[in-house]
């Protein structure tokens, strides 16, 4: 099998991999909700 050291650097790699799906997904939603909001005429400018 993979040695202790490699096993763990693997690890890491899928959380982060995971994360920045996580992030991607977060993103698209909140992208979808502001156009949502901007369709309703409620998006206020600064």
């Amino acid at each position: 099998g993979l040695k202790n050291k490699v096993k763990d650097k693997l690890n890491k790699i899928e959380i982060l991999i995971e994360f920045l799906r996580y992030i991607k997904l977060i993103i698209k939603i909140n992208t979808r909700l502001y156009k949502r909001r901007k369709k309703k005429g409620e998006v206020r400018r600064p």
